[in-house]
């Protein structure tokens, strides 16, 4: 929402802009209203083609928007639509002055070129931006200045550090002390690196253009490169006519021989809302969306990553702000309720992409219909016949609490569930599953889900939105053929791999080698056709015999039958079967110890390390041949690492069987909206949760400590107070670790079975919370097909085990000691294996398994008395198992991420 022409050819500095003609159509993509009939929506308004000097655009004509795109990452969008009869100018004076005649709801983006992507990365030491010649402009010809922002960001993270410090009128960075001032710069140099080098000006190279077509009517598919780094994006825009919503996709692929790290992406700009060039800005957590709204105008218009793509970052607020943010690389993940000229802009990271990696990121942008309560759909979905998909949709109140009507509708008829119902509380949103069963007919279909919410106090408050589900045959990957079957670990071996439905794309295809307890990934090398491919075995691959499995974009291969066996090598090279704990916080040091088979009293050091990336541990100390510990070092950057441990002799690992993860820590205190993460979160100083808090397991899919994957989702109610057994149950303020896997030992598999699989959730020592209050958890586990019902086990450090949680009631749903099956679906994901929802009520936070109990146990669940592992006794066991773990969910919540800062 700028109030200037932004001419990206003449590059002029901000002084010497043109003021825009405010009465011209300007504005650009989603949020506004529903559009009502086709007579009452005016045509579509657009500037002057004269004023663009770009001739590379393609257009999109809509109704009831219009898209331009442009061939460097230039976009814009206009929708233009009748504001509702009652609508009034709200208290921005920034209006235009033809808006109260109804002419226009809602303008977005000016000039067909006030959005745009910004990409970056580090080749080796250098960091590199580049970026669409609007943000390119905003870096201007002589880079950025950082001391117009400087201050404004000092103060912000002082008020956040030091509350007590800001009155109610202003706050001064100088009344903290000197050492209160140095951990704010601190804070702000980690979050915004390079901030104050003034050898760096922040400029960024616009991307260079390689194709630009209309691929049909209403997708737009524009490829560009970053430079001569290697790096290419292919962005994909789509439009379904007479939508609220247009999808936006990127593909971002390494097609050099070299790994880059620390890769952030921004898309972002300037807006314009509902006949106003301010805005108020808000986020959504639990729909990873920031929008704008305004007083008076229950419509809004919004930005948000489509399931399993959430954002790692988000800004909203002023333009101009939100530009010089996007360029040094880090959101700070704020909004502001006051009128700003506002835009907004949303970040994803990544840690690093190796050569041939593929990095996709997809997201949409959305308008709603002027009404006081919102219906969101999900992004489009896509699923096999015969299956049943969830869409999640969100309802929200800008009333007062009361009670709405839920119906949802089927275009073609199919099957749907849809709560009658729900209360909701005033200006809060609620999620809302509708479950639709798809046909079992081969022929690809799709159809509309359309779900309405009606207020019961004034039936005239009312809203709907929909989502778009495709239903496709089944094209899973198929692995028909191995062509070797044996081969020790001294070094890495090459496997060639026959089937079906194979990526073609380099690292295009996930290899999982499967055994009874251990799990590690490969993946296909350059050159890989849909029906064959080769992988590497890594050298100090861990011993043992495994079944293959293929993961790609087609879905998840069924285990081969086919088998290949990893024998130890001549000179036995280590082996890393366990670590703990599993988990550390990012910016703190954590000391793990490391089990396994062949270390040497000799040892020379141990590491972390990711493709193209080492984290050198310290303290390393020889314990035994099977025990080694060390030390994570508190500069050591957020990711899921392997572990390297070196004997000397060129006697190391290549791959282990499990991952050590480092996680950022969210503090709670200060926070007032519904909070979801899947990484750690840290309790305020009075022990109570101020806010309802989700924790939940990540989608992440490069790794796995065991076949059958989990999906877990704890859901911690506001007041919750907690309690650490330190020999006494004392109040506890500390961290809360979320639910991650963790590798499951002998003893447990032979009691609950070889799919048993084992989690944890909460601190170091045992959590339980005050006053007998308990939290659900939803636990998502897979089973061979014909088993038992799983149930969840508790697993205390005695080593006996006992059916997890008690009986009680949650939200009119009866729960039962281990666990009530709340959902069952086979062959989901692959065909052979049954999902089971299970349900939980859980005093406290430990250890867990969910698995199935051997008919030789006793039925109380007492299985596992002296329980040990082959690398110690049952008290060893138990303490590794106390860490996090890692796995898939459906429903993907992040909380920030941070940028490493070695000074952290």
């Amino acid at each position: 929402m700028s109030g200037v022409v932004k001419n990206i050819s003449s590059c002029l500095p901000r002084s010497e802009r043109v003021p825009r003609e405010k009465s011209r159509a300007v504005a650009c993509f989603l949020l506004l209203l529903f559009f009502f009939a086709a007579v009452n929506v005016p045509a579509v308004m657009g500037d002057d083609d004269d004023d663009l000097v770009m001739s590379d655009l393609l257009v999109i004509e809509g109704m009831p928007l219009k898209i331009k795109a442009g061939a460097q990452g230039l976009m814009g969008v206009w929708v233009s639509m009748v504001p509702p009869e009652d609508w009034k100018e709200g208290n921005n004076s920034d209006s235009p002055s033809d808006a109260s005649t109804g002419q226009y709801w809602v303008e977005q983006y000016y000039g067909g070129y006030y959005w745009g992507s910004a990409l970056h990365f580090k080749d080796h030491a250098a960091h590199n931006i580049f970026s669409g010649p609007y943000l390119a402009y905003t870096a201007g010809e002589d880079g950025l200045d950082p001391s117009h922002i400087y201050k404004n960001l000092l103060e912000s993270h002082a008020i956040k550090l030091f509350p007590e410090k800001a009155s109610a009128d202003n706050f001064e960075f100088d009344a903290c002390s000197p050492e209160e001032q140095q951990q704010v710069i601190d804070a702000v140099i980690c979050l915004y690196p390079g901030l104050k080098d003034e050898t760096s000006n922040y400029k960024s190279t616009v991307f260079t253009p390689v194709s630009h077509e209309k691929v049909d009517d209403w997708t737009i598919k524009t490829v560009f490169d970053a430079g001569g780094s290697g790096l290419q994006i292919t962005r994909t825009i789509h439009y379904v006519n007479g939508a609220r919503y247009i999808s936006k996709n990127w593909r971002i692929e390494n097609t050099k021989d070299k790994t880059f790290t620390e890769m952030r992406f921004m898309h972002g700009g300037d807006t314009y809302f509902a006949g106003a060039d301010e805005a108020r800005s808000y986020w959504n957590q639990d729909l990873g969306m920031v929008y704008l709204k305004n007083d008076g105008i229950s419509g809004l218009m919004g930005f948000y990553g489509a399931p399993g793509y959430k954002p790692d970052g988000y800004a909203a607020g002023d333009y101009d702000r939100g530009d010089t943010l996007s360029l040094y690389g880090q959101l700070p993940n704020e909004t502001t309720s006051a009128y700003d000229d506002a835009g907004y802009y949303l970040q994803w990271n990544r840690n690093e992409m190796g050569p041939g990696e593929v990095w996709e990121i997809k997201s949409y942008e959305k308008w709603t219909e002027a009404a006081d309560v919102q219906v969101i759909a999900p992004g489009d979905i896509s699923s096999n016949p015969g299956k049943e998909v969830e869409c999640s949709f969100y309802v929200q109140n800008f009333l007062e609490a009361g009670t709405f009507t839920l119906k949802a509708i089927s275009a073609k008829g199919w099957e749907t569930v849809c709560p009658e119902s729900i209360e909701i509380d005033g200006n809060s949103s609620a999620r809302v599953t509708v479950a639709v069963a798809l046909p079992a007919d081969e022929t690809a279909q799709t159809d509309t889900l359309t779900l309405t919410a009606t207020s019961t106090a004034v039936p005239t408050v009312s809203n709907s939105d929909n989502v778009q589900i495709t239903m496709a045959p089944v094209v899973h990957p198929v692995l028909t053929g191995i062509d070797a079957t044996e081969g020790d670990n001294g070094q890495k071996r090459q496997l060639i791999l026959s089937g079906e439905n194979f990526s073609p794309s380099a690292k295009g295809n996930t290899v999982r080698f499967v055994s009874t307890n251990r799990v590690f990934d490969t993946w296909n090398l350059a050159g890989a056709s849909e029906t064959q491919m080769v992988v590497e075995v890594p050298k100090g691959a861990p011993i043992d015999v495994y079944h293959l499995r293929v993961i790609n974009v087609n879905g998840t291969s069924v285990l081969s039958d086919d088998t290949y066996e990893v024998s130890q090598s001549a000179l036995p090279l280590p082996e890393v079967t366990d670590v703990s704990p599993v988990t550390g916080q990012q910016g703190k040091s954590t000391t793990i110890t490391i089990t396994g088979t062949g270390f040497n009293p000799d040892l020379i050091g141990a590491e972390l390390f990711l493709p193209g990336k080492t984290v050198e541990l310290a303290g390393v100390t020889f314990v035994s041949s099977t025990e080694v510990t060390a030390e994570i070092p508190a500069g050591c950057a957020k990711g899921v690492y392997s572990i390297r441990v070196k004997n000397g002799d060129d006697l190391f690992n290549d791959v282990s069987a499990v991952r050590f993860e480092v996680l950022p820590v969210k503090d709670l205190t200060g926070i007032i909206e519904n909070f979801s993460s899947t990484g750690i979160v840290q309790l305020p100083s009075d022990t109570r949760i101020p806010t309802n808090v989700t924790l939940t397991t990540d989608d992440s899919t490069d790794y796995a400590v065991h076949d059958c994957v989990l999906d877990i989702e704890a859901l911690f109610e506001k007041g919750l107070s907690m309690e650490e057994n330190q020999g006494t149950w004392n109040d506890y303020a500390g961290a809360i670790n979320p639910p991650r896997q963790v590798p499951t030992p002998d003893d447990i598999s032979e009691a609950l079975g070889d799919e048993a699989v084992v989690f944890t959730l909460g601190g170091k020592n045992l959590l339980r919370f005050k006053d007998g209050k308990t939290v659900l958890v939803k636990i998502k586990v897979r089973m061979p097909n014909g088993t038992s019902e799983p149930s969840i086990y508790y697993l205390p450090p005695t080593g006996e085990a006992e059916l997890a949680g008690i009986d009680g009631e949650k939200d009119g749903q009866s729960y039962e000691k281990g666990g009530t099956v709340l959902d069952t679906r086979q062959d989901v994901p692959e065909a052979g294996y049954t999902t089971y929802t299970i349900g939980v009520l859980l005093d406290h936070m430990s250890t867990y398994a969910a698995g199935v109990e051997s008919e030789s146990n006793n039925s109380d669940g007492s299985c596992f008395i002296g329980a040990s592992s082959a690398s110690g006794g049952a008290g060893k066991l138990w303490a590794t198992l106390a860490a996090l773990f890692c796995f898939f969910m459906a429903v993907r919540i992040t909380g920030k991420n941070y940028t490493r800062c070695d000074r952290c």
